[in-house]
């Protein structure tokens, strides 16, 4: 083996581990990326899981509180389908609401609730009054 031989081969050598050199600081780079993209969608997961049952918590109350309040038009509609409704044996039948006498009729109208929403439509004609001129 002659001298320019060797030199051409110990060149060739040196080149091959210049470009493996290159090849692994590549890899290694794309290897470092890597951990810090893992090491940032674990983080995200770990959001992702907290927010998850956060909505869980969220979404229960949500549905305890629509069971509440379908419980409660519940009863209060078979409250209002029972005969024996508070208040409404002592309101007079219609019929029997002009056989009152006037001053009967007055003091039992505003205890319902038709008259009660008729002094609330008077008070707003008045305040509807006061206010356009």
């Amino acid at each position: 083996m002659n001298w320019t031989t060797a030199q051409a081969q110990r060149r060739a050598a040196e080149d091959e581990v210049l470009r493996l050199q290159g090849v692994k600081n590549q890899f290694d780079m794309l290897l470092s990326n890597l951990r810090e993209s893992v090491e940032n969608l674990a983080g995200e997961i770990e959001a992702i899981d907290g927010r998850i049952q956060e909505n869980e918590v969220r979404n229960a109350a949500a549905e305890q509180t629509v069971a509440d309040r379908e419980e409660v038009r519940r009863q209060a509609a078979a409250y209002r389908r029972r005969p024996s409704y508070p208040g409404r044996a002592s309101w007079p039948s219609p019929d029997n609401c002009l056989r009152l006498s006037p001053p009967t009729r007055r003091s039992w109208l505003p205890s319902t609730p038709t008259g009660r929403a008729l002094r609330r439509a008077a008070d707003l004609r008045t305040l509807a009054a006061e206010l356009s001129w």
